[in-house]
């Protein structure tokens, strides 16, 4: 099922917006073919900034892919990729991103919830804790310490809580629909959201404190999922081109990409290492794995893997800024 959430916006909700007439004319899109193959990535050279080490998630080494469709997230033992025969369903619903936050604790934005449940890092049967107050959550982050980013698409917003607190300590409104959030290696918070005409990366600089934000001198079609890899390089699905951008700073135009041939990339994750990317294509129903920063295609997981409507996957040893 190809999912295009900037197609999929009700008439009402743009009236009420004051954006119908920019979008009276859009459609949705078809169906397109599954693609078989991914050719290597086209990156620009390393980045000569040195940041700092950050912890590396301590969780399983499973793989978890959300399964829309189906309410549930797959638990795929990793490097084999086979099905374990386990899946996460419990207070699943209309699941969109996941996440594993530092100590390896799982993370699921539910957009029909609408809510985020969080799931303990040794049994993962049921929700820990639930983060509720949200319209649309698509996707979910945490930092180094511990905090939790939530972008609420239909909410228009994206959120910081402290872990299983359930007041926000901030509340951000970009000035449209929010589909993506990552935070890099400094707390600054990047979002991507579409304002009914345009979409555009904005930066919250030192954090969602204040809510001050520039938005960013990069040209994107739709900003979906993202995340930062060692070198504060900024890895973004931009499912309206469609393609998997890097973007190097100053963040000003996207500098390659990783992959190629993708129907609706929704979600991309790196494991701790930086050596393996992770991107969830629910055009294709499939998660492909390549090799970062290379994108030599490694592994495409789909329904011999017991996987039917892929929307994201993380790796239990994820990266986290």
């Amino acid at each position: 099922m190809i999912e295009l959430r900037f197609w999929a916006i009700t008439v009402s909700t743009l009236i009420a917006t004051g954006m119908a007439a920019l979008l009276s004319a859009c459609s949705g899109a078809g169906s397109q073919s599954v693609i078989s193959t991914l050719p290597s990535a086209s990156l620009r050279a390393p980045s000569p900034l040195v940041h700092r080490v950050t912890q590396a998630s301590s969780g399983p080494m499973d793989l978890f892919v959300v399964e829309n469709d189906e309410n549930a997230v797959e638990i795929l033992a990793n490097k084999k990729w086979k099905n374990t025969g386990k899946s996460i369903t419990q207070s699943i619903d209309g699941p969109d991103g996941d996440w594993e936050d530092a100590e390896g604790n799982l993370y699921v934005a539910n957009e029909s919830g609408p809510n985020v449940t969080e799931y303990d890092t040794n049994s993962k049967d049921s929700p820990i804790y639930t983060y509720t107050g949200f319209t649309e959550p698509v996707d979910v982050r945490t930092d180094s310490g511990g905090n939790v980013y939530v972008a609420d698409y239909f909410g228009s917003d994206v959120a910081e809580y402290k872990q299983q607190t359930d007041t926000p300590v901030a509340t951000c409104e970009p000035g449209g629909f929010v589909e993506g959030v990552a935070i890099d290696t400094k707390g600054d918070v990047f979002v991507g959201f579409y304002d009914g005409l345009f979409s555009y990366v904005a930066e919250y600089a030192g954090g969602l404190k204040g809510c001050n934000n520039t938005n960013l001198g990069v040209s994107v079609n739709e900003p979906a999922g993202m995340v930062f890899d060692k070198k504060n390089d900024l890895i973004l699905c931009d499912p309206g081109v469609p393609a998997v951008d890097v973007i190097d700073p100053p963040y000003s135009s996207v500098s390659g990409t990783l992959g190629s041939g993708y129907s609706n990339p929704l979600h991309v994750t790196l494991n701790a290492k930086n050596n393996q990317a992770y991107v969830a294509d629910s055009g294709t129903d499939k998660v492909y794995v390549l090799s970062y920063p290379a994108g030599k295609l490694e592994a495409t997981l789909g329904t011999s893997n017991g996987i039917s409507d892929a929307w994201s996957a993380v790796d239990g040893q994820n990266y986290v800024p």
